[in-house]
């Protein structure tokens, strides 16, 4: 998976960086694919400033949607890390939103400025 990096975004800092999408459309949206994520998978992001920055998948977590964790996504880490965040689960048509959150965690690899 490969992204451009959100301005707001804090990418290679000693933190997690939470990005989050919703995706009414599934088959458009960003983050679509991101329930097929695996641990040992790459994820590489490309911030405005030139890097290429590689994260490795080394989680995935399905949460009912009205009980994400913000200890587990938002919280302080010892290194640079991304969680992706975003629907999952089966889609409710009564309720128009899915039943669950899908969180991929992903800590830094490698950042390497292109050249």
């Amino acid at each position: 998976m490969t992204s451009k990096a959100d301005a707001g975004s804090a990418c290679g800092r000693k933190r997690s960086a939470p990005q989050s999408r919703s995706h009414p459309e599934p088959a458009s949206a960003v983050f679509a694919g991101l329930s097929t994520l695996t641990p040992g998978q790459e994820i590489r992001i490309n911030p405005a400033d030139g890097r290429t920055m590689t994260l490795v998948v080394y989680a995935a977590d399905n949460f009912p949607r009205d009980d994400l964790s913000d200890d587990l996504v938002y919280a302080g880490t010892p290194d640079a890390q991304l969680r992706l965040i975003t629907c999952g689960g089966s889609y409710d048509r009564s309720r128009q939103r899915y039943r669950e959150n899908t969180v991929i965690y992903a800590p830094l690899k490698t950042s390497a400025t292109g050249g």
